[in-house]
């Protein structure tokens, strides 16, 4: 009975000894993975750009499977299977997908002021052409109805294309015999009627 308790002691002892050295050989696989999966990765991006993580694929399942696989063959510990490396890379592209998405929104985010800033700029613009545009369509109209005098005043041909206000324009010196100089009071603008 003694001996029969002395080899089942044995055996378990012997057992723990290789679930250990098992346990410690897939830890250094692990390792292993976690840290080649992140550069086969990296290098993928740099390689294609950004977006390629999008893309990992087999191959970078692959060349980490048979990195690890080769480091714990040279080592005499116990490999995985090649599902731990596909899930580990995995979560790896997966974390760095949720990385670049969190950067680029951080990005496309600090825009949002200038963008705002160019917005309200293009709104102002765009009003100042929605009037001009309205002033153009109403000009042939006003052209039509326009009364260059009534008793002694004179009106101002651009105020009344532009606002349809009659305003009087007012005679100035001028330089020349042959031509009366006249000025807007509203908008200053300068007229010569050669007689």
């Amino acid at each position: 009975m003694k001996h029969v308790l002395l080899a089942t002691a044995a055996v378990i002892a012997l057992l723990t000894c290789q679930a250990a050295r098992s346990a410690s050989g897939q830890d250094y696989f692990h390792a292993c993975v976690k840290q080649e999966a992140k550069t086969a990765l990296r290098r993928k991006v740099e390689k294609l750009g950004e977006t390629a993580i999008y893309g990992y694929n087999n191959d970078v399942i692959t060349e980490v499977f048979a990195i690890c696989k080769q480091r714990a063959i040279d080592s005499s510990n116990l490999l995985d299977e090649p599902t731990y490396v596909y899930g580990v890379v995995e979560a790896l592209a997966k974390a760095a997908i949720a990385e670049y998405l969190h950067d680029f929104a951080r990005s496309m985010a600090g825009n949002a002021p200038q963008l705002e800033t160019e917005l309200r700029d293009i709104e102002v613009r765009k009003r100042e052409i929605e009037s001009k545009l309205e002033a153009a369509r109403l000009a042939l109209d006003r052209a039509s109805r326009f009364i260059p005098s009534s008793g002694l005043d004179t009106y101002c041909p651009r105020c009344w294309l532009t606002h349809e206000l009659h305003t009087p324009i007012t005679p100035i010196p001028s330089d020349n015999a042959r031509i009366d100089k006249f000025r807007c009071r509203k908008c200053n603008q300068l007229y010569g009627i050669e007689l």
